[in-house]
């Protein structure tokens, strides 16, 4: 019986150390032919949101930790003095408009006043000299008519009588012609006033030019103040979370002061350190295996999306572990993708993250793995 035991004994050893073997062979195994970083945290791009005018915090919509959409409001400034700046040049610009209606109607009226008076006078004219052609045509019959009793007189066959009538027809013809000449001066003369007094539309013209530039300089400044209106209510650029609120209500900020953080929630890749001596394993798109303290009983899959082309040194990163022979080892940064990211993921809380590059060394021999040891 007693030896039964004692046999029975040895296999369970045997066995145990045959298990404990193989789990330390296959770890032996798998930590030659991968590359692992305990160097690693969860990233994502935070957005920060800014005031782009000086004010006053009137209120704050969100609280921290909130789901918010594209264009949500999130916080609005005091902004009464740019609604009234708004009031007041909305008023002065439509003042402007109905002066400007007014030079227009201005303008209509004294062009249709001067068109008529130009009109009233080109027709005088044109009356005038119609009759002062009729008075010279009279005249010239008058003169004729008295150049033959002329002779007729000096014949004794025309009395002293006739002559005298003749004289007095070609003296009232003369005088006819002399003043409708001097009406088709003077109404001339008129005419030219009348032009002269186009000007006059000009001068409206311009003042309705001035009046157009003040209206599009009002609509400037209601548009540069709407503007600064719509500054006053800060939204949300993108679908996030808001991760903190840095200021308050009735607190004063400044032109681009951080008011609050958010980020995307499903933006999230980790960024690992590997050391320089195993960078050379690493190639984009190879698979790793992601374990995160706050799911220890999860794993998570990625890919290696980007190596980084500088050493954590130069990134101003401390990294630096001692390498071989003492001496200080580089670190390089790479990003890899976090495949189907857990819920409640937040950016940098979960710190030494371990990540697992499969296919960064794959042996074909013993020989390539104390090679692979021996460069480590």
């Amino acid at each position: 019986m007693a030896t039964a035991n004692k046999t029975t004994l040895k296999i369970v050893v045997g066995l145990f150390l045959v298990s404990a073997l193989s789990v330390l062979a296959f770890e032996v195994v798998h930590w030659f032919a991968h590359v692992y970083s305990s160097d690693a945290r969860v990233q994502t791009e935070l957005t920060k949101i800014s005031s782009r005018v000086d004010g006053t915090i009137d209120q704050i919509l969100i609280e921290e930790g909130d789901h918010v959409t594209a264009g949500q409001l999130l916080i609005t400034l005091a902004d009464q003095d740019i609604r009234l700046n708004v009031e007041a040049a909305k008023t002065d610009r439509a003042l402007e408009k109905a002066q400007r209606a007014r030079l227009v109607s201005e303008k209509r009226a004294v062009e249709l006043e001067l068109q008529s008076r130009l009109q009233t006078r080109r027709k005088q004219i044109e009356a005038s000299e119609v009759e002062y052609r009729a008075a010279q045509d009279r005249l010239g019959l008058a003169k004729s008519d008295l150049k033959r009793v002329k002779v007729l007189f000096n014949k004794h066959l025309a009395s002293k009588k006739a002559l005298a009538e003749e004289q007095d027809k070609v003296l009232i013809q003369q005088g006819e012609a002399s003043r409708l000449l001097a009406q088709i001066q003077i109404a001339r003369s008129e005419l030219d006033q009348v032009t002269a007094t186009l000007k006059q539309v000009d001068v409206i013209e311009d003042r309705i030019k001035v009046s157009d530039i003040t209206t599009a300089r009002l609509t400037t400044t209601i548009q540069r103040e709407e503007v600064s209106l719509g500054f006053r209510h800060i939204r949300s650029p993108i679908d996030a979370v808001v991760d903190r609120t840095y200021k308050y209500k009735g607190e004063y900020v400044e032109e681009g002061e951080r008011i609050l953080v958010l980020h995307d929630e499903k933006l999230f890749w980790v960024e690992a350190f590997i050391d320089e001596s195993q960078i050379r394993y690493v190639e984009v798109g190879q698979t790793v295996l992601i374990h995160l303290p706050a799911y220890p009983f999860d794993e998570f899959f990625g890919k290696v999306l980007r190596i980084g082309s500088a050493t954590t040194i130069e990134l101003g990163i401390d990294t630096v572990n001692s390498g071989q022979f003492g001496r200080p080892a580089q670190r390089v940064p790479i990003r890899v993708s976090i495949d189907n990211p857990p819920a409640h993921l937040a950016p940098r809380m979960l710190a030494k993250v371990n990540v697992q590059i499969y296919d960064a060394f794959k042996p074909r021999s013993v020989f390539d793995l104390l090679k692979r040891r021996s460069s480590k």
